[in-house]
């Protein structure tokens, strides 16, 4: 029996059909979910410095997803005759220049919070600036990912399938020797070391944000037992020393559950509230309160980019990997496999789609304003 490209195809989709459908889930779970966080986010939330990259990224995750997935799918379906050359070019372009507006989104977003929290006294990305800044990385993630057109497409590729010598057709790196292969080569190792740069880059602005924000916290947290403490023995209200232990422009105010007033506000309305003994306690503690949960809220915060950051590097790593390990042969690499091995395998190449699908869930755990938000519009689809 003579055997062709499209048998082994057969066979090789067949053990794909669990990552295909694994796929299809992926792109229900990243379409409906940052298409709920641009809706709520624009929509049904007060605008703040913490939230101001986050509908942007959701667009930019929506097209990842839909780049990626798609790209993904179809290539499932095609590994070992990969026929659509075209298909092959474009997929790959969008799929890179998304994901890579991505990742330079989140460095924004680590050099925002960056020099709001560790240079407050620095030049601060205004809006302008802001807006300038993401006109550029977007140009940049397309004018770099521009050469996968050329250097990527369809290639026939010599594979040994049960024995007969068969030609298969993959999409992967069109040059296999030659000036072109050393350029192609080349030009796939910059964009490998970018992507590792911005990660590195990424994690250095925002580690220190994390440490900052960390020991102010546990500052807050002690000056509040210490006042509580003090209150509790004297019977007099002392000045809250957490506007005393923060520099005032760093007290920045954000919205938690409607609460308006702001930390000077509160410190000052301590002082000149002319009440009885016991009422000057009463709101003296639910001032703390309100400045203890505004600070908690700035850590969520915090927490909730730094675990954007955390699972951007994680989902990226295996897919850099992946992109350049199966060299000169990529036949041999991916097709001299059991079906659970491929599976795995294939699963790591697309790992990178998970940064783009995990943030909703991330708003969801850390936000609770996005929360609340969530649930009321869950339970407007139930009711409906």
């Amino acid at each position: 029996m003579n055997y062709t490209a499209a048998d082994l195809n057969q066979e090789i989709s067949h053990y794909l059909y669990f990552n295909t459908g694994l796929l299809s889930f992926y792109l229900f779970l990243g379409l409906t979910g940052n298409i709920s966080v641009l809706y709520i986010y624009t929509c049904k939330m007060k605008k703040t410095e913490e939230r101001y990259f986050i509908p942007i990224l959701a667009v930019a995750d929506i097209l990842a997803c839909l780049a990626g997935i798609i790209l993904g799918i179809v290539s499932n379906f095609y590994r070992a005759n990969y026929v659509l050359d075209t298909f092959c070019k474009v997929g790959y372009f969008f799929t890179w220049a998304t994901t890579s507006a991505s990742g330079f989104m989140i460095l924004l977003i680590a050099l925002n919070r960056h020099l709001i929290i560790c240079r407050p006294t620095s030049p601060q990305l205004t809006s302008d600036r802001k807006k300038r800044a993401l006109i550029v990385m977007i140009s940049i993630a397309v004018l770099i990912s521009g050469p996968m057109l050329y250097f990527l497409g369809s290639r026939d590729v010599p594979f040994t399938y049960k024995g007969q010598a068969i030609n298969a057709t993959l999409c992967t790196f069109r040059f296999a020797s030659g000036i072109m292969n050393q350029l192609q080569n080349t030009y796939f190792a910059l964009q490998i070391f970018l992507a590792i740069l911005n990660m590195v880059v990424t994690c250095g602005l925002y580690i220190p944000v994390g440490l900052t924000i960390y020991r102010r916290f546990k500052l807050i947290q002690q000056n509040m037992r210490f006042s509580v403490a003090a209150s509790s023995e004297s019977g007099r209200v002392p000045k809250p020393q957490v506007c005393d232990s923060v520099p005032r422009n760093e007290l920045s105010v954000i919205s938690y559950n409607s609460a308006a007033m702001s930390e000077n506000a509160a410190c000052s309305q301590i002082d000149a509230e002319k009440q009885s003994p016991v009422s000057k306690l009463k709101l003296s503690s639910l001032n703390r309160r309100k400045i203890y949960k505004r600070k908690r809220a700035r850590y969520n915060f915090t927490l909730m980019f730094a675990t954007i950051i955390l699972v951007y590097v994680l989902a990226y790593l295996p897919t850099l990997i992946l992109f350049m390990l199966p060299g000169s042969d990529p036949a041999i690499f991916w097709f001299n496999r059991s079906g659970a091995e491929l599976n795995v395998l294939v699963f790591l190449q697309r790992a990178f789609v998970l940064n783009n699908i995990v943030n909703p869930f991330i708003y969801t755990y850390f936000d609770l304003s996005f929360r609340n938000e969530l649930l009321q519009l869950l339970c407007c689809f139930r009711n409906n």
